[in-house]
């Protein structure tokens, strides 16, 4: 049930050259879209069409549960899906 926050290669670039033109913010994090890492493979396999099989494994010791900046809601969950899909098509 990890969680891990995801962030489009584009979003995160765009911010990042927003944020260095902008001489008024000192400290700004970049976040993104939060999603348990078995709820990410459900929209892999969704986007591919296809079953895909995976199995647990013991964590490791001192495992965070979650990595995560702040609860941005800049991307939502359809957005994300839609970065994903396009990422596999391309690696398709």
């Amino acid at each position: 049930m990890q969680m891990r926050q995801w962030v489009p290669a584009s979003v995160h670039a765009s911010r990042l050259i927003s944020l260095m033109n902008d001489n008024t913010i000192d400290q700004q994090h970049v976040g993104g879209f939060s999603v348990s890492n078995k709820d990410l493979i459900r929209m892999v396999s969704d986007i591919l069409n296809k079953k895909v099989d995976f199995e647990f494994v013991a964590d490791r010791p001192g495992h965070d549960i979650k990595y995560e900046l702040e609860d941005d809601k800049s991307i939502n969950e359809e957005d994300f899906r839609q970065y994903l899909k396009k990422y596999i098509e391309q690696e398709l």
